[in-house]
This record gives C-alpha cells, sequence and structure tokens, in this order.
C-alpha cells in the first residue's frame, strides 16, 4: 500500500521547477541527470515517500556529479583564457585602435568566463547543496574564481589603449625592446592579430 505526502504544494512548485530544467538540461550533462529528474517527476505523481526520499538522494547526486564535470571544463576554459593572456605579453608596439580591439576582446572573454563560472556556483552547485549533496570540486571553482580576477587584473591593469595617450618615454626600455626586435623576439601586433583570426 502506498503512502501519500501530507502537503502537495511545495512538490508542486518543484515539478513545475524540474519540468523547467528538463528543457535547459545540456547535452553535455550525460544521461544520468535526465534521468534523475524524469524519475523525480514520476516518484511526485506516485505520491510515495519513501520512493520521494530515494529519488531525491538520487536528484542530489545527479547534480553533484554534473557539477564536478562542469567545474572541470571550467579549468580548461580557464586555461585557455590564461594561455591566450600569456601569448599578449609578447605583442610590442605603442598604443592604437588594434590594441584597443584586442582589449576589448580580452574583457569580454573575461566578463563571459566569470558569468559562467558563476552559473555553475549559483547552478549546478547551489542545486547539489540544496538535496544535501557535496559536490568534491567546489573547492576549486572558487579558485577559478579567484584565478580569473587575478588574470584580468596582470593582463590588462596597464593595457596600451589609445584614449591613454602614448607614456612617457622610457629610453633604456626603448633601446631593450629595439635589442630584443633585432634578435627576433617578440611579434608585431598587426602579425599576432592576423595569425589568430584564421584559428
Amino acid at each position: 500500500m502506498r503512502q501519500t505526502t501530507a502537503n502537495h504544494g511545495p512538490l508542486e512548485g518543484l515539478r513545475e521547477t524540474l519540468e523547467t530544467l528538463l528543457e535547459c538540461i545540456p547535452p553535455a550533462a550525460g544521461p544520468d541527470l535526465t534521468e534523475s529528474v524524469r524519475g523525480f517527476l514520476a516518484a511526485i505523481d506516485y505520491k510515495d515517500d519513501a520512493l520521494l526520499r530515494s529519488r531525491y538522494e538520487l536528484l542530489g547526486v545527479a547534480f553533484a556529479d554534473t557539477a564536478d564535470k562542469a567545474i572541470v571544463q571550467a579549468k580548461n576554459w580557464v586555461e585557455r583564457a590564461r594561455d591566450i593572456c600569456r601569448k599578449t605579453q609578447s605583442l610590442n608596439g605603442p598604443p592604437s585602435e588594434q590594441f584597443d580591439e584586442l582589449g576589448r576582446i580580452l574583457e569580454a572573454m573575461f566578463d563571459r568566463l566569470r558569468q559562467d563560472l558563476s552559473g555553475i556556483k549559483r547552478g549546478w552547485v547551489r542545486l547539489a547543496q540544496d538535496c544535501a549533496q557535496d559536490v568534491p570540486r567546489a573547492g576549486e571553482l572558487e579558485s577559478l574564481i579567484r584565478d580569473l580576477n587575478t588574470l584580468q587584473i596582470s593582463t590588462l591593469t596597464g593595457w596600451p589603449w589609445s584614449s591613454l595617450g602614448l607614456p612617457p618615454v622610457d629610453r633604456k626600455m626603448v633601446a631593450e625592446s629595439r635589442a630584443a626586435y633585432g634578435r627576433g623576439e617578440g611579434e608585431p601586433l598587426q602579425d599576432w592579430l592576423s595569425r589568430e583570426a584564421k584559428h
């Protein structure tokens, strides 16, 4: 004989939330999450307390697993951003519109990554924690958010925006730059932009 839950209101609200979630689960999340959500929705329909508890636990495990997978992917995103920023350090040249364009691209990259990392934290991690499940890589996500902020500051602080005008001439730096260029070190901005545009 099945048992029925005493209060249907919160379950119906949860049903609507989960039905909406089903429509926007990314393919990369894997089938386990979709099956767990559908299983819990079926348990709501059946109104069996023991089944609901069991399915709720499985749902939390699926959220935690999805969060971990998203964090691993986010690590790759931040590493790619770090590689891009490392390449910009080899560029040389005076402030120009081309540097402005590259600077705006980098700003957009940082904004998008910050939104993605925050979305994982407020989304999958929060859902898992709301289901009383630990997310093993949650600490790594916090580190990634801090690393991203540090990377943005180190990359864009002192960026040669054309609106700032030319800095005072540092004759020693100019001499060192010319010597480095003579040795074939560094890369003109124009060449770098042309090459990256082909990727």
